[in-house]
């Protein structure tokens, strides 16, 4: 029985055999005990967010604190979260068994809270604020204090 062929043109063509396809993986799982996982429900409440309580004003002062002038955020990410050396200055520091100086705490503490709230205000709607600097943040916050007055 030839169960497949090619028609005039050459082109090949999968003769299917007439009944159910079987698959012997398939086979082999319990379908009674399929059913009886219970599916979590992604579609409920889960728990509120700390940061939805903060204002967005808060949030810009508190980037504002951990930026240094003209810096926008994306850079003070890579000033704080990377290592002051080059890959080679750090492989040599290796071979001579120096040891390759680290991030200080501070700095792994600006770290986190910049990467939080930057993702938090990207996530909302603010998608420049990767590229805003210093100034532009802080000229936002002062034009959103005196809208409160």
């Amino acid at each position: 029985i030839n169960a497949e062929y090619g028609d005039e043109s050459g082109t090949f063509i999968f003769d299917k055999q007439k009944g159910e396809i079987r698959d012997s993986w398939l086979d082999t799982l319990d379908m009674a005990k399929i059913k009886e996982i219970e599916v979590p429900d992604f579609n409920k409440e889960s728990t509120p967010d700390p940061l939805d309580s903060v204002s967005s004003t808060d949030m810009l002062k508190e980037i504002v604190a951990i930026l240094k002038p003209e810096e926008s955020v994306k850079r003070a990410l890579q000033r704080l979260g990377g290592s002051q050396l080059s890959a080679s200055q750090r492989l040599k520091l290796k071979k001579k068994g120096q040891a390759i100086p680290g991030r200080s705490e501070d700095d792994k503490k600006a770290m986190d809270r910049l990467t939080v709230l930057s993702d938090y205000l990207l996530h909302k709607g603010r998608d420049t604020i990767l590229q805003d600097t210093r100034e532009m943040l802080n000229f936002e916050v002062t034009q959103a204090s005196a809208d409160i007055f």
